[in-house]
Order: structure tokens, then sequence, then C-alpha cells
């Protein structure tokens, strides 16, 4: 079976056995190559320098589908290098997906495309570039890896938060022997040595990690950090933990005018976030 729909959902249908072969766009391509040794049959890049896909599939599906497949990729090539070259077209295409009118996803387009280079991979300087002439940022913090099961490959909002101006709660790993431990602890030493934009040292709180938690034989990206801030609360990820009071207690103390709200993000985490991450969406009113 082909399926279509949000990426992060498709690489876990893709290891529970569910579907047999998924469109999968970067980091996720990424993740479904190295950490579950799937196929990567081939590339949008080959045919459009700027723009970066994949197709993971099962052995099986390689075997008994190569024309199917073939088809597949010359589509979605097509319709990248139609993307890339038709400022309009694209323009319209988002209009109808997001919502939004014709002078936003306009906007939305201009602002994008120049993030990518010639071969598709922007530089650290290049990103730092676009950044700062986009969000009018003069400095920028630059953390490793992230935590195991996050398709995104690193999402700030499962690592590491400010929660004032000079201050940052970062998750970290107490046991040596799981696999968060080594990046989570660069990060924080990163963070401990880092600078702000005036030039001082920023104060670093540990948040701890919850268990690991798996769904369909992978393990999911559950995070502590995974808060969102509202005027006058904070709605917390708790996962059935005992690490949760520990956390919700950090947090408190980093937020004391605020009233700290447990949530449990078990089910929610399955879909590879939890509440900040939710908080890009909005659910559109029938």
């Amino acid at each position: 079976m082909v399926v279509g729909g949000d990426v992060p959902a498709q690489l876990q249908s893709l290891v529970g056995g569910v579907i047999d072969v998924a469109a999968l766009s970067p980091p996720t391509v990424i993740l479904a190559r190295d950490k579950f040794h799937m196929n990567i049959l081939g590339s949008a890049m080959e045919d459009i320098s700027n723009l970066q896909n994949g197709t993971a599939v099962t052995e099986k599906f390689l075997r008994e589908n190569r024309d199917l497949l073939k088809r597949i990729l010359r589509a979605r090539a097509k319709a990248n290098r139609y993307f890339w070259e038709n400022e309009r077209g694209t323009s319209e295409v988002l209009v109808k997906f997001q919502n939004v009118d014709l002078a936003v996803a306009r906007e939305s387009y201009r602002l994008a495309k120049p993030a990518f280079t010639a071969d598709g991979i922007p530089s650290p300087k290049e990103i730092e570039e676009f950044l700062k002439a986009s969000l009018g940022v003069r400095h920028i913090l630059w953390l490793g890896d992230g935590i195991v099961g996050d398709d995104t490959d690193g999402h700030i909002d499962d690592i590491a938060r400010f929660v004032n101006p000079t201050t940052v709660a970062c998750i970290t790993e107490a046991n040596t022997q799981d696999d968060n431990y080594r990046c989570l602890r660069e990060n924080y030493e990163r963070l401990q040595s880092a600078r702000d934009q005036d030039g001082q040292k920023l104060d670093i709180i540990s948040l701890p990690c919850p268990a690991p938690i798996f769904s369909a034989g992978a393990r999911l990206p559950a995070s502590y950090a995974n808060f969102y801030i509202a005027n006058e609360v904070v709605l917390v990820p708790v996962f059935d933990d005992a690490n949760d009071p520990k956390a919700l207690g950090i947090l408190q103390e980093c937020f004391p005018k605020r009233k700290i709200i447990a949530l449990r993000c078990n089910e929610v985490v399955a879909g590879l976030g939890a509440i900040h991450c939710v908080t890009q969406q909005e659910p559109s009113v029938r």
C-alpha cells in the first residue's frame, strides 16, 4: 500500500509494517535510512538541485513494484521542479492547503526560497544570514543532535527552552547507558559555555528525561521541554513517569507567576510531538 499525508505518521506506519512505501522529506528520510535501515529508492535531488526528498520502501515493495516507484519519483520530481520555478502556481497551492490569502502565500514563498543554496544544503553561515535577515536577530546559538525518535532531527522544543531572557531549561539524561545521554550532555555543555547577544553567560537549568516510551517498536520523542507558555499558565507534558513531579517542580520555579498544568501526553507523543508541537496547527472550522 502507498500512502500520503503527515510525514512522521508515514514513517511510523512504515516501521509498524502498516504500509510498504512512503514519500518522505528530510530529515525523516534520513531517519528511515540510518535508524530503520530502509531502502531509499531515489531522490528528487537527481532532477532538481534545490529540493531534497526521498522515498523509503520495504525490501518486498522494492522487488515487486519498481516500475510504480519510478513513476512516483518522476511525478514528485516534476512537481518539485514546478514548485521551484512557478511562484504563482505554488502560491495558489499554498492558498488552498494553508487557507491563507494569495498575498500571504506569495510572501511565504519568497521568504522560504532564498533559504536554499544551489545544491539544496545551506551552510551554517547561510542559515545564520537568512535567519538574521528574516527575523531581525543578531545572535544565534547552535546545538547538536536531538533526542531519539525525533523525526525533525532535533527541533529545539524537545531539547532546550528559554524560560526568561537569560535562562535556558535544557533536558539531560541521567542514565549513561541511554541512547540520549551523550547528545544531551553535549548540548548541555554547549549551553554552559554559550554567551548571549551581549556577551553574558546564560543560566542553564537541567530538566530530567522520562523513561523511554515506544510505539510499534520505535522510541518516541518524549520530552518535558515540549511545554507551552501561555499568559497565566504553562502547559507541561507528562508521561506517567517517576520524573513527572520533578520536572513540574523545576518548571514551577522557572515560572513563579504562572500556574503549571500537567497534561498526560503518552498518546499525543505517538504523533512524534507533544504540547508545543501541536500549537503549530490550528483546526479548521467547518
